[in-house]
């Protein structure tokens, strides 16, 4: 009998939710060599389950920070909305502000099945690569100089400045 059917499989996972699913540091508080312990693992469906499950826990608890992150902290208070009859929360501030990049990131990754992406990918490449798009620039002048300059520039005289 090894050490590990010694431990029993609930505290494993006991070892490793203290340690945050590291196998290197459950590995140390059983009193093994982290190879050890994951290759006993890969012979134990059970325990090869209690890291999955570890990991996914973890997951769960970095995408709920990364959405604290994404969506921010609101303050609030409650004030009685006459309309309505009764207090409501009403928004007065940030505690924290919203990160832009993380929503950004969170919006690309969890949302790129419905077709959010950093990135748009040309349906030919060949025809966006030679395709120029033109770009309207309306310029507002103040100086009579530069007035003078911008009627030319509609007429077409721009090169005779």
């Amino acid at each position: 009998m090894s050490k590990f059917e010694d431990i029993g499989v609930e505290t494993f996972r006991k070892a490793l939710r203290l340690n945050g699913g590291n196998l290197s540091k459950t590995a140390a508080a059983l009193g093994v060599s982290r190879s050890r312990l994951y290759s006993y693992a890969n012979e134990h469906p059970d325990w090869k389950e209690a890291i999955t499950d570890e990991r996914g826990n973890f997951l769960d608890e970095c995408l709920a920070s990364a959405r604290v992150l994404a969506l921010g902290i609101g303050e609030f208070e409650e004030e009685f909305d006459p309309e309505l009859g009764k207090k409501v929360r009403k928004m007065v501030g940030w505690r924290n502000m919203p990160d832009g990049n993380m929503l950004r990131f969170l919006i690309a990754r969890l949302g790129a099945k419905e077709g959010f992406s950093e990135y748009q990918q040309a349906e030919d490449p060949n025809e966006s690569a030679n395709r120029v798009e033109s770009i309207e620039v309306n310029v507002t002048y103040n100086r009579k100089e530069d007035l003078e300059l911008q009627k030319r520039m509609k007429k077409g005289d721009e090169g005779k400045v």
